[in-house]
């Protein structure tokens, strides 16, 4: 009887430790899935913009310098876009900074609509939007500003608010360092501000 509750008695002690590391390994494994997401989700974060869910800044520029020395290499053809939402200041001063919100994102979703598989647009601050354009010609980087001008134009924001673009156009050329490139596309933006706005311009 001695010997038969000593083995009954090891026998509950291993269940009872077995069960401990069992539970054990399966809070183990909850934690480890929980730090996949977290770090899935931080690694999201780093690389968009929080409220319109496009690429963000540092993103867009890491990816424009591995581009860039592609296109270097292969003697290709790009471009870069400058967009800027015209009068967006007026959103904010007259409806109040969640309508504003609200129009850069609706802005943001016609943006993916119109871009190629394969664009990297980007908010580049404020109202300000920068767009890569792999691999397109100026016939197709020219086609594309313009329905993305034109889907804005056609669109109604919230509150029923109308709304037009800006947009500056460099194409790569083979002077060009990812600076310059950016600068020239810059310079057209304010180029087209310059001129009343709602247009498309192109710097050499």
């Amino acid at each position: 009887a001695f010997i038969f509750m000593f083995f009954l008695w090891r026998y509950l002690v291993s269940v009872k430790i077995y069960n401990a590391l069992k539970n054990k390994n399966q809070e183990l494994e909850n934690i480890k899935k929980e730090l996949i997401i977290s770090n899935k989700n931080l690694k999201y974060l780093s690389f968009h913009d929080n409220l319109t869910k496009l690429y963000n800044r540092h993103y867009f520029m890491s990816t424009l310098e591995d581009h860039f020395n592609n296109v270097v290499r292969q003697r290709g053809v790009s471009a870069i876009l400058m967009i800027d939402i015209d009068f967006f200041k007026k959103i904010n001063d007259q409806y109040g900074h969640s309508v504003g919100d609200k129009v850069l994102q609706q802005f943001s979703s016609i943006l993916s609509e119109v871009l190629r598989a394969g664009d990297i647009p980007a908010r580049w601050g404020g109202e300000e939007f920068i767009v890569l354009l792999p691999k397109a010609n100026k016939e197709e980087t020219l086609s594309l500003a313009k329905r993305l001008s034109e889907a804005v134009e056609q669109f109604t924001f919230e509150l029923n608010i109308k709304l037009t673009i800006s947009v500056g156009i460099s194409q790569y050329n083979a002077h060009d360092n990812v600076e310059s490139w950016i600068e020239r596309a810059d310079i057209a933006l304010y180029k087209a501000k310059n001129d009343g706005r709602n247009c498309i311009k192109e710097m050499a």
